[in-house]
């Protein structure tokens, strides 16, 4: 199959697990292999007398780890008695199966590792090194994989020890590495570490991959074809599940979570391709019940909530939700109706570090606990404001130029919204041209630009229109700036 240095690679591989049969480290290693051996056959005789039989291959891959009909039948028949241990104790007593064991531990397998390799596979002992091993090593080693590394190759088994069961190990691996690279659009440069991780793509159904990446473009037509593949690089067990599986979460995010919209689903989905495969009842419906029963957000602002932080879809409900919303009950009370107003109007809500912005209004504006809970459900994008450069700076001059205080943010928190350069310093020099001064700062703020000129300054829109545009309140600010 190899030819050149594959060729090289596999004759490499080939003397490296076969060597040391009888050396002094060949003989160590043997005894290690029986020491895995006699640990699994224990560890899974004890499993049996509790009751408790050995996961079935792939179980963690399948939604939900329920393992199928056929796993399970396998699976109790396996740990019946205790007689799947038994069985792999057999497989492991001739010198045949303890190459196996040492040959594993030779690609950089610790002995825990090899512990469970085993007890997935455990037919893998049956493998003969020479004829299973080697070429199979030589095929990861060579391009376009390229796995040099010993613990990336000790992953590859550790995650899939059927690697070695594989009738006709390289044709099968072949095609399956061009429909990653050609079909499925994965990047080159993730090749390997999607084959590290998921090393049963290299033997896996290629008409069930094809749908699923037929099924992901038709269902995602936001993303480019190059975007699907690099989605798929980062769950790539999404290629082993069936479309049907991936479309029950996809219609769950648009019938529950309101993503209606192609864009807003290929965001989230884009962001977090991981919403393809968590369980809805278990892991993605009690974050979004959160949302929406006891934080009250109606399914449209729900949508942008998701859109402008995805991951919260896999947060910890207490150690992250919940604590978020506490670290903004601990400056001051908010009802639920309070908690929906906020996050609704700041959809990056739970994604954000606002403690600063809090302290800096208790701390520089003054505001006890009930005011700051006050000014915060009145303009919650407060929240988003950063304080140097921006509420530090607006609030030097409102107070000092202006002569705004404490109650004048509580009367009106929305001062704090208001641009400096283009509402607050224009009109204040404005009035100053006019011999106007002590009006109140939410009377020259607070209101549009023809309401300011007719009932603040008394002058015509125009007018202040021409003094904005041609600089002259600059030179009123001169010494300041």
């Amino acid at each position: 199959m190899f030819d050149g240095p594959a060729a090289a690679a596999a004759s490499g591989t080939t003397e490296m697990l076969s060597a040391g049969g009888g050396s002094k480290s060949g003989g160590h290693k043997a005894a290690a292999a029986a020491d895995v051996l006699t640990s699994a056959q224990a560890e899974s005789a004890q499993r049996v007398a509790d009751g408790e039989p050995p996961p079935p291959l792939g179980a963690k891959m399948r939604r939900g780890g329920a393992p199928s009909g056929r796993r399970r039948k396998t699976s109790a028949a396996t740990s019946r008695d205790g007689r799947g241990a038994a069985a792999a104790a057999g497989l492991a007593s001739d010198d045949a199966s303890v190459a196996v064991l040492s040959a594993l531990r030779d690609l950089g397998m610790t002995v825990e590792d090899v512990q469970r390799a085993v007890r997935r596979r455990p037919a893998v002992l049956r493998c003969d090194v020479v004829r299973d091993i080697a070429p199979v090593v030589a095929f990861l080693r060579s391009p376009p994989l390229s796995l040099r590394n010993r613990r990336q190759l000790a992953k590859v088994v550790l995650h899939g020890p059927s690697i070695f069961c594989q009738p006709r190990p390289l044709e099968t691996f072949t095609p399956r590495i061009a429909f990653l690279l050609d079909v499925a659009m994965v990047p080159a440069t993730q090749l390997s570490a999607v084959v590290v991780r998921r090393p049963h793509l290299l033997w896996a159904n290629l008409v069930t991959m094809g749908a699923v990446v037929t099924y992901l473009r038709g269902s995602l037509p936001e993303l480019k074809p190059a975007d699907i593949g690099a989605l798929l690089a980062r769950v790539p067990q999404a290629l082993l599940l069936a479309p049907p599986a991936l479309a029950k979460n996809v219609r769950w995010l648009r019938d529950t979570c309101g993503l209606v919209t192609s864009k807003d689903l290929s965001a989230v989905v884009s962001a977090l391709p991981l919403v393809l495969l968590l369980n809805t009842e278990r892991t993605l419906a009690p974050r979004v019940a959160l949302l929406k029963k006891e934080y009250k957000l109606p399914t449209a602002a729900l949508a942008k909530v998701l859109v402008a932080t995805p991951h919260l879809l896999e947060a910890s409900v207490d150690g992250d939700l919940r604590a978020q919303v506490a670290r903004l009950q601990s400056y001051g009370e908010f009802s639920s109706d309070d908690l929906s107003r906020v996050i609704t109007t700041v959809p990056a809500f739970f994604g954000l570090d606002f403690t600063d912005r809090l302290t800096w209004l208790r701390e520089q504006v003054g505001l006890d606990a009930a005011e700051l809970a006050h000014v915060v459900r009145t303009l919650p994008a407060v929240l988003m404001y950063a304080v140097d450069g921006n509420l530090d700076r607006k609030w030097a001059f409102l107070s000092s130029m202006m002569g705004a205080t404490k109650a004048d943010v509580v009367a009106q928190p929305r001062l704090l919204s208001y641009h400096l350069e283009q509402r607050a310093m224009p009109r204040h020099a404005f009035l100053a041209s006019r011999g106007l001064t002590g009006v109140a700062v939410g009377a020259v703020l607070g209101c549009t630009d023809k309401a300011f000129c007719r009932d603040v300054a008394g002058c015509n829109l125009e007018e202040y229109r021409a003094y904005e545009r041609d600089g002259h309140w600059l030179l009123f600010y001169n010494p300041i700036l």
